[in-house]
């Protein structure tokens, strides 16, 4: 059990450890001189870091003639965080804004009601695209939709409910930091020094509880010894 609890104890450190790296590059949200969110820098998505920017126009015009070379996630699943990402951290009401409680903040939504954030990810026919989208609702839970067909000529500068949103590689290969691995074996090894210093003590307790019940079994014996020395005494005849 003993084994166990350091064991526990050393994981919770590691993972204290992994929570204050990957905190230590915070979301940095991003607004013009009207305050409106035109993006976000150091996104979290699936562990790997982007920065994000938020447009206006088709497909075709944003993404080089809607091209998947242009995209840069390519499967459902991968654009479905990414959407989730964005509801998480960067449409948040905070200090630099309400985008959260208010979708008009972010560039291209100009609806108090609803901004809905495409995200392309996979030709499906000529002149079709499947999107991933993340739906800012203030009156109802945001939601996140990753398999939407949606036509690669759809211009959202004419709609005020929705807008693209363009990831790019924070820097190439920039994942979520993680605890460097000398501070992980700290805390292993700080496990087994825990482990150590406890079994020392029951150690330490078992030895004093055994000596001192041998010290009360030496005077038991001594106390008798000395009873039967007086008997003895006093049963001797006199001369």
């Amino acid at each position: 059990m003993k084994i166990v609890h350091a064991f526990r104890t050393a994981l919770i450190i590691c993972s204290i450890l992994y929570g204050t790296a990957a905190m230590a590059v915070p979301v940095t949200l991003q607004t013009n001189s009207s305050g409106v969110l035109t993006g976000a820098e150091n996104v979290d998505v699936g562990g790997v870091l982007y920065n994000v920017s938020f447009a206006d126009g088709s497909c075709n015009s944003i993404f080089n003639g809607c091209n998947s070379a242009a995209f840069a996630f390519h499967n459902s699943a991968d654009a479905g965080l990414a959407a989730q990402a964005l509801l998480d951290q960067v449409f948040v009401d905070g200090v630099m804004g309400q985008f959260d409680s208010d979708p008009s903040k972010t560039l291209g939504c100009t609806s108090t009601v609803a901004c809905d954030t495409l995200i392309p990810y996979s030709p499906l026919l000529t002149g079709v695209v499947v999107v991933a989208f993340s739906g800012n609702v203030p009156t109802d839970p945001d939601g996140v939709a990753n398999n939407s067909p949606q036509s690669s000529q759809f211009d959202t500068v004419f709609s005020p409910f929705a807008n693209y949103a363009i990831f790019e590689l924070a820097s190439p290969g920039a994942d979520v930091p993680e605890p460097d691995s000398l501070l992980l074996l700290a805390a292993a090894v700080g496990g087994m020094m825990l482990l150590r210093r406890r079994k020392r003590i029951a150690y330490e307790t078992d030895f004093r509880k055994l000596d001192t019940a041998a010290n009360s079994r030496r005077n038991h014996s001594a106390i008798a010894d000395e009873r039967e020395s007086r008997v003895r005494a006093s049963n001797r005849p006199e001369r």
